[in-house]
Formats: C-alpha cells, structure tokens, sequence
C-alpha cells in the first residue's frame, strides 16, 4: 500500500476534471482501492463509465461485473452503479467524499449523477475517511448497537460523516449474508457525543434493502436534520380503530388507481419521493433523476399510476381488519390442467404430449400482500415463483415495498424500497 502513496506524488498534480484512460497508472491505483474500499473480491472488475481527477478530488462512476464472464455483479438482484465524488487523503489513499450509488436492472440503464466539483462544500457533516482517527471510535459506536450472533461485527460503509456534535452512519453489516449476496442486513445510524465525549447511537434502523435516510453529498446532512430525525416521535401502537381507518382510506387510493385519478394520487403522495426514478420514469429523459417531484409527477403522472397499478389487485377485509393477498397465476387454464416433471436443468420442466416430451421454463406469478407494521401500512407488490412450474428465484423473487402513514387524519404514501 505504501507503493501507492509514493506513486500518487509522483503523478500528481492532474487539471481539472482530467480523465484517465485506461493506461494511466493512477487509475488502476483508484481501482484497487475502490475495489477495497467496497468490499469486492480481486475477481470482480469495474465497468468504468466515467473517472476524473482533479488535484487531490475525484469522480468515479462504473458498475461491476464477474471475471468468470457470467454478467454483472449484483446486489439483490439489481445492478449496482457506484457513482461517487473522492477525496485524497493525505496518505495519498482514495476515500468517499460523497455517495450517489444507484440500482438499476441492467449495467445498460446505468446513469452517473455529475461530473467532478470544482471545491468540496465545508458545511455540514463532513466526511469521516479510511484512515481518520475518528472512524474507529464511530464504527465502535455502531457495532456496540448490533444485537446479532457475530463475536466481531464488521461493516463496509457507505456513508459516514460528522458534524462534530453528531454523526451519521449507513452502510452494510458482513458475515450474514449468502454467498450470492442476497439477504443483506443494512444499518442506518445517527450518533452523538455522550457526557464523557464518547460517540453513542441515538437512533438504529436495520433494514434488508440498501436505501441511505440521508443520501448524496454528506455537506447536505446538517446538524439539524439529524436532531429532526432523532426528535421525531416513536411510531405509535396502531388500535383497531386506526386500522380500519387506514384501510377505508387505502380503498380510496386504490380506486384512485384503477380510476387513474391523477389528482387524488398526487395529493395523497409525500414528495419528493426518493430513489424510485429509475424505475417508474425507466426510458425517460428524467430516468437519472434522484427523486420524483410534484412537477415531475405532472410530467410522467401516467407512466407513474401504470407502477402502482397492482396495487388495486390486493383485497381489504375491514371487518378483520386486513389486507388480503393477491396470486396472478401466469398460465393459463390450458397450461394449469397439464401435468408438469422437473427437467435435469434448474428452472426447466416437461410435459407429455403424446409420446413426445415438450420442454418449458419455469415461469412467475405476480403477488401482492399487505400489513401494519410500526405504525404504517406496508403492502407487498411483485412476483414470485409459480406454484405449478416454479421459475428460478434470483429471476423471480423481487418487487417493490409501498408504505403509507396517517399524517393528520390523512392516509399517505410516504416510502418505496425496491428489493429482489
């Protein structure tokens, strides 16, 4: 690692936002240390869409894929575009300056948020680097909230700052996730300082799905939207009461989908809603965007109700107080009526027609399913292996997690997560 700091003097200083081609050595120094930085094995390499240096910042913007040439590296199912700002420290090694990562479905929808800045900001919660004395002290902090099995907890980070009073933490727990990366445990922290100036959390949420609270450039994360975030009442015990309240009003905003009343959806919609662009705005010129504002939701108000509209499929039981799930079986009576044998290639059956065995993947239903978890109504919408002739679960298992709060009285859509 030494070699690397030395080398970095000797190259150094680049103009400004100057891209490195593929033969340039300090781009294969940026490489490895990202590849370090995010966890990834020496076998997974970097699809680089854009890398610039300017001084001791950078701007790096690439996907990942396999060595093996099986496709791209996934998380969840979803390609990752890690998509950051740098910050040379001054050991000469790379660290995050600012995190911008997305997820799309494949490396071709991949989209880097900007181009390198010309100064960092020096408001707000600065960046705590790799080899910053405060950074052992707030993983510590971190780790002391972990109530799991693991002796060691380690995380690979995402997203760690301080104002000097407070901190904020997100990132991804290791040693319980498979081997294929799937069932990933992620934490999201805020900490502060105690009366011995001891850095403790405040407020832990532990979560399947990668989506940062705070996300973007760390100097947006003020001291006073963490003391917001911490001072927000607990969720509240949901009575029966409430719930059917709740439910009559998730029956109207399901008629507003099935109706695509525009103007119900779009008032009964919390915005900006974040981290959703990519999906619901795919194919679009704002498909990049980081979130979906009121004018863009004017824009694309259509293409977004066709995203929700499974939501109307699921039932509501107001007398036991439920939501009902859904099944869309993908065959058709014809198709349900035969009888299927699995083939010797996972994901793949038969059929006899006759003496003659006629081959068929494995296919997916879409599904729903719905309930009150801390205070929200979450439902379920995606899909899931069919339960005749079941299609592999990598390709199958995934959707999208809808919450809605009562904020004054009023039913409203406030988060979706992608997953699978």
């Amino acid at each position: 690692m030494k070699r690397y700091a030395l080398l970095l003097v000797l190259l150094s200083p680049y103009v400004q936002g100057q891209m490195l081609d593929a033969n340039d050595p300090l781009r294969r120094v940026i490489l490895d240390q990202m590849r370090a930085n995010i966890g990834y094995p020496t076998d997974i390499q970097f699809v680089v869409k854009q890398l610039s240096v300017s001084g001791s910042q950078a701007y790096f913007c690439a996907t990942a894929k396999t060595n093996d040439g099986s496709g791209s590296a996934k998380i969840n199912g979803k390609t990752v575009v890690y998509d950051r700002e740098l910050q040379q420290s001054a050991e000469g090694f790379w660290t995050t300056v600012s995190n911008f990562d997305s997820y799309v479905d494949s490396p071709a929808q991949a989209q880097c948020h900007s181009t390198i800045q010309d100064e960092p900001a020096a408001s707000g919660c600065q960046n705590v680097g790799l080899y910053d004395a405060e950074r052992k002290p707030l993983l510590d902090a971190v780790r002391r909230s972990y109530q799991g099995a693991i002796a060691q907890p380690r995380f690979v980070v995402s997203h760690l700052c301080t104002t000097g009073k407070m901190a904020y933490f997100c990132g991804r727990l290791e040693g319980e996730e498979s081997q294929d990366r799937q069932g990933m445990h992620y934490y999201d922290a805020i900490m502060a300082r105690n009366a011995k100036a001891e850095w403790q959390a405040l407020m832990v949420e532990t979560k399947t799905v990668e989506k940062c609270n705070f996300s973007g450039s760390a100097s947006a994360i003020t001291e006073q939207k963490l003391l917001e975030a911490v001072n927000q009442p607990l969720a509240h015990k949901i009575d029966d009461s409430i719930k059917v309240e709740m439910l009559t009003q998730f029956l109207q905003f399901q008629q507003a989908v099935k109706k695509a009343d525009m103007a119900y959806l779009k008032a009964h919609i919390v915005f900006p809603l974040e981290n959703v662009s990519d999906t619901f705005l795919a194919g679009t010129p704002d498909e990049h965007q980081q979130s979906i504002t009121p004018a863009l939701f004017d824009q694309y108000a259509q293409q977004i109700r066709d995203g929700l509209k499974e939501i109307a499929l699921l039932g509501v039981n107001l007398t036991k107080k439920q939501v009902t799930d859904f099944r869309v079986n993908s065959l058709t009576p014809l198709e349900q009526a035969r009888k299927y044998f699995p083939a010797e290639e996972d994901g793949r059956f038969y059929y006899n027609d006759g003496t003659k065995k006629v081959p068929v993947e494995g296919t997916c239903d879409s599904v729903g399913s719905g309930d009150f978890e801390d205070g929200t109504l979450a439902v379920f919408i995606g899909t899931d292996s069919n339960l005749l002739i079941p299609g592999l679960s990598e390709v199958c298992e995934g959707g999208m997690r809808v919450e809605f709060t009562l904020q004054q009285g009023t039913l409203m859509l406030t988060r979706i997560d992608f997953f699978g």
